[in-house]
């Protein structure tokens, strides 16, 4: 029985990591507070996230909570610290922009508060979310980058990737 229950935990943290909205959260996953503070939340993170100075202290005078309310709920319900989610946060909505198709890879970069594009693909690339292959699907779809098999830069990132 308690392993189920830490299991189911761990479920919910990986869904709401991996989420960049509540609405495909199943109702019965959350309790109706937890589901609120995540909504509220979600709603901070998308109006704000070109801002590249996005901090604690902003999110927790929008909360109206305290630091450590903010990194208890946090750790909580996600796993994870602010400052950790934050970066997870921008780099999914950054998968979920590469997939329209409407952004160029810089235009990304800025519209997810990232202060410059190579900032972005070293922060993708260390990254295991799907924003990495998000964006390698995305220059592999130019016929101007090599096939398969290549070595290519990342703008002016010196990480090097090979497909």
């Amino acid at each position: 029985m308690i392993h189920s229950q830490l299991a189911n935990r761990e479920k919910v943290r990986q869904l709401l990591v991996s989420s960049t909205q509540t609405d495909t959260i199943d109702e019965k996953v959350l309790s109706p507070q937890d589901k609120h503070f995540m909504d509220e939340l979600y709603k901070i993170m998308e109006a704000e996230l070109a801002n590249s100075e996005l901090d604690v202290r902003h999110l927790t005078e929008r909360l109206h909570v305290s630091r450590t309310k903010l990194y208890y709920k946090m750790k909580g319900l996600t796993g994870t610290n602010p400052s950790v989610f934050f970066k997870t946060y921008k780099l999914n909505r950054a998968a979920e922009l590469i997939r329209e198709g409407r952004y160029t890879m810089g235009e990304i970069a800025y519209l997810t508060g990232f202060n410059t594009p190579s900032h972005f693909f070293q922060q993708a690339s260390k990254s295991s979310s799907e924003c990495r292959q998000a964006s390698i699907n995305k220059l592999f779809s130019n016929s101007v980058l090599p096939k398969q098999g290549c070595c290519f830069r990342l703008f002016h990132s010196a990480k090097v990737i090979k497909i």
